[in-house]
């Protein structure tokens, strides 16, 4: 029931609401494969790109041969390849160095959302 109240709160765009009522049918049904892909697709939505990786990787796990399955590899690839560029560029000599000259700059505290402090 709440895998399909999912599905028609996100048929009206109403993502929260949507993803609440996937986690409230992972909660009763973990190993319901169905529901962890469509909240990984809400939580890509909603810009939540690292709780959507931990969903498609329990779809991919749960129904590796689904019809779904290749979608999901190749969203979680895209979604692992963005983390490493992030992680390159925020590790990279010359924005360390650039900060070490700059300490006090706005710009120098911008950091990448997916990536912890």
């Amino acid at each position: 029931a709440f895998f399909d109240l999912g599905n028609a709160l996100d048929e009206l765009r109403r993502l929260p609401e949507a993803i609440e009522a996937y986690r409230r049918a992972i909660s009763l049904a973990p190993a319901y494969a169905d529901a962890h892909y469509n909240l990984a697709l809400a939580y890509e939505r909603t810009g939540e790109a690292r709780r959507a990786l931990r969903h498609w990787n329990c779809y991919i796990r749960l129904d590796p041969a689904g019809p779904w399955a290749h979608h999901a590899r190749a969203q979680a690839s895209k979604i692992l390849e963005q983390e490493k560029l992030a992680i390159v560029h925020r590790t990279s000599p010359l924005r360390r160095e650039w900060k070490s000259r700059h300490p006090s700059s706005r710009l120098a505290l911008i950091r990448d959302p997916l990536l912890p402090l």
